[in-house]
């Protein structure tokens, strides 16, 4: 994909992987909780984000690259552990946390759905059954502020329905994701105090933003506020699915990221969230610049919403946004771990996304730098060559997809193949 060392990159992601064995991930995860290390907290073993769901998909996007040598082997130990660890839960939720994560490892493993059938056709019967009740309770309650959880991509119905996009071609699965829209639709109005459905109360949500909004807010985070849902939105009318209502949805909450936007000398950037109540209008601090919250995230929200309602403004703004975190100095853009969620390999990964959509030449020479950045990170005498950086500066040997080596690899992955990357519609990029 970029001239800037691919064999390195597919020769670091293939080792990554091959340290990920189930035997010595479970002895990392066990000897963890034996130490009580308070900076691996993530690993959920039937999980996606950080458990062997997640391993799977690394093992299939490798299956993908190189087929014949045994990745498939390696998919299907991770993807039979996640079944189990699933099937030994009570009431998995429907999201990519949970059935909707592990029904994607299956998919991405399935190889172009020759295998796994039956497996299959079990999530997603269980997916659309709770997909449709959680759509259904929000359309006839109509309630005016939700949790997150309830609607985001972590653990919500925008990762849920992103899976659901992916298997629209079958009527239960499409008829699910089209609930999942018109709740969406009716959560991006306006209610009476003309503040959007899918606010946050004080009291829903997290320590550190009922702090700073103590009135409320309005996430603004890929993770889990606004840019997941309108992504959803966006890629299902660009393919084919869509509801009453739905364009106008994509230019609402569109509109209100764009009137989000903060910045400084630096150039455009986008806040954690909106303040409700005394905290509305106040001035307000950009968010680092990481696909969970800050201007990679939001901007390839609004790159799909412009690609999918016409409005090239919301483009332009991707790429100015996009544009003011290249010329930030990488100690500035505040991604000093090399993971996914909230690091270098995050903000690689929207980079490779805009540099296959022609979004314009400085996004590959910044994608060359960035990985050229994450291959310095690499720390081979560690125990799975990346390792996450916590705020506090603990490094942690974390095996997972969204905070570990798993994601990691993923990425450098794409840097050295000309391979679709499939997997990263779990990121709502795709």
């Amino acid at each position: 994909m970029l001239d800037a060392q691919p064999v390195a990159a597919l020769t670091v992601a293939a080792e990554t992987a091959r340290r990920l064995t189930a035997e010595a991930v479970e002895a990392t995860v066990e000897a963890a909780r034996r130490d009580n290390n308070p900076g691996f907290t993530s690993w959920r073993p039937a999980g996606l984000w950080g458990g062997h769901a997640g391993l799977a998909v690394l093992a299939a996007a490798l299956d993908a690259v190189d087929p014949g040598s045994g990745w498939d082997g390696v998919g299907f130990d991770h993807l039979g552990r996640a079944v189990r660890a699933t099937e030994a839960e009570r009431g998995p939720q429907a999201g990519l946390g949970g059935l909707a994560g592990l029904a994607t490892a299956a998919a991405l493993l399935s190889r172009d759905g020759t295998r796994y059938d039956t497996l299959s056709t079990r999530l997603d019967s269980a997916i659309v059954e709770r997909v449709e009740h959680a759509s259904e309770s929000l359309l006839r309650s109509r309630p005016h502020g939700v949790p997150v959880a309830v609607f985001d991509v972590i653990t919500g119905l925008s990762g849920a329905g992103r899976y659901l996009l992916e298997r629209r071609h079958s009527e239960p699965c499409r008829r699910a994701l089209e609930q999942v829209l018109r709740a969406f639709v009716y959560l991006s109005e306006l209610g009476a105090d003309a503040v959007p459905h899918w606010h946050t109360s004080s009291r829903h949500t997290t320590e550190n933003l009922r702090t700073a909004h103590p009135d409320g807010n309005v996430n603004l985070g890929m993770a889990h506020g606004l840019p997941g849902p309108l992504a959803l939105l966006s890629l299902s009318a660009s393919h084919g699915v869509e509801v009453a209502g739905q364009r106008d949805a994509i230019v609402r909450t569109a509109d209100l990221l764009v009137r989000a936007q903060c910045g400084d000398e630096s150039g455009v950037g986008f806040p954690v969230a909106e303040g409700l109540g005394a905290a509305a209008g106040e001035r307000r601090q950009p968010a680092r610049s990481a696909w969970c919250y800050g201007p990679p995230g939001v901007a390839r929200a609004l790159w799909l919403a412009g690609a999918a309602s016409g409005r090239a403004q919301y483009g332009d703004l991707a790429v100015a946004a996009m544009t003011a975190v290249f010329d930030l100095p990488a100690r500035s853009r505040r991604i000093d771990s090399p993971t996914l969620c909230h690091g270098v390999a995050g903000l690689l990964q929207v980079t490779l996304r805009f540099v296959r959509d022609g979004a314009g030449p400085s996004f590959s020479t910044a994608a060359q730098e960035l990985a050229d950045q994450l291959l310095a990170a690499h720390e081979p005498a560690s125990r799975f060559g990346y390792r996450d950086l916590k705020p506090a500066g603990q490094r942690i040997d974390n095996p997972g997809l969204l905070e570990g080596a798993a994601g990691v690899a993923l990425v450098l992955l794409g840097v050295g193949s000309t391979a679709e990357p499939v997997w990263d519609r779990v990121l709502m990029l795709s």
